[in-house]
């Protein structure tokens, strides 16, 4: 199981590691943990992450950098020894920004592999498209 947050997080990549992929939504109503770590102006969904992932972190997560908040929570949650990945998205829909979102994603395939110790199957990965709603998806 891997946890992401973000609507954006290519979760059919997690197939391809033989992993399902779990939305992360950690509701907390005491942030205390993470404002001790963190500025209390970042978002409090991004401070409830943090909080949750220092109560209970076994499963890799995947974050996109859908927002400065989010940003700095990776970095710290990196600089606590999270397993932890960030996913750089383009801002425009041109070639480059294909390029750049290509890349991201191969460098998560290399960040999981390393981190998980396993390798990528490119069969599972195209699997996850034909059984959706297992790997986060809606389904057909």
């Amino acid at each position: 199981m891997i946890h992401y947050i973000c609507k954006y997080t290519p979760v059919e990549i997690f197939a391809g590691f033989g992993e399902a992929a779990q939305l992360y939504n950690s509701m907390f109503e005491n942030l205390d943990l993470a404002d001790h770590l963190i500025h209390r102006n970042v978002c409090s969904f991004s401070r409830a992450l943090i909080t949750g992932r220092l109560h209970e972190a076994s499963k890799p997560l995947v974050l996109t950098d859908c927002c400065d908040s989010i940003r700095r929570a990776y970095d710290l949650l990196k600089e606590e020894g999270q397993d932890v990945y960030i996913i750089y998205l383009p801002r425009k829909q041109d070639e480059r920004s294909v390029a750049l979102y290509k890349n991201e994603i191969l460098k998560l395939i290399k960040a999981l592999e390393k981190g998980m110790g396993r390798e990528f199957h490119y069969d599972k990965f195209l699997s996850a498209f034909y059984n959706r709603k297992e790997y986060g998806g809606k389904g057909d």
